[in-house]
């Protein structure tokens, strides 16, 4: 049986309250709480909830596969519950962490531009 990846109010929760396995590789790579932005399409709200940096870990890479054996893709959020997420963190200061080819990730901060276009489309999803 397929189960989703644990959600709290929609959003992926953190991969340390889990039971994982322990770790025997030092090698880590990203997890995205979200799992695969090609769920998302063009969705700007949902891609930008992704790709804030406290919806990633660094998680050893035994661990991180156990998490993608385990669970499927966590419920996609109600968008309210991505922009009350998005808004915190423009809030409190918080980072975007975004995959780069041939820089890997690079973090920048979340911007009221950024949060702005979020909030644009979601109004225009209710016209």
């Amino acid at each position: 049986m397929e189960r989703h990846y644990p959600t709290r109010n929609g959003i992926a929760i953190s991969p340390y309250e889990l039971d994982l396995p322990k770790a025997y590789k030092l090698e880590t790579n990203n997890h995205h709480g979200e799992f695969e932005a090609r769920h998302f399409g063009k969705n700007i709200i949902l891609t930008t909830l992704r790709n804030l940096a406290v919806e990633q870990w660094e998680l050893p890479i035994d661990q991180h596969s156990w998490i993608h054996m385990f669970y499927i893709e966590p419920i996609i959020p109600d968008l309210s519950q991505a922009m009350y997420k998005i808004e915190e963190q423009l809030d409190c200061g918080g980072l975007l962490k975004i995959k780069h080819k041939g820089k890997g990730y690079v973090e920048r901060p979340l911007t009221d531009e950024d949060f702005q276009r979020c909030k644009d489309y979601y109004d225009s999803l209710k016209r």
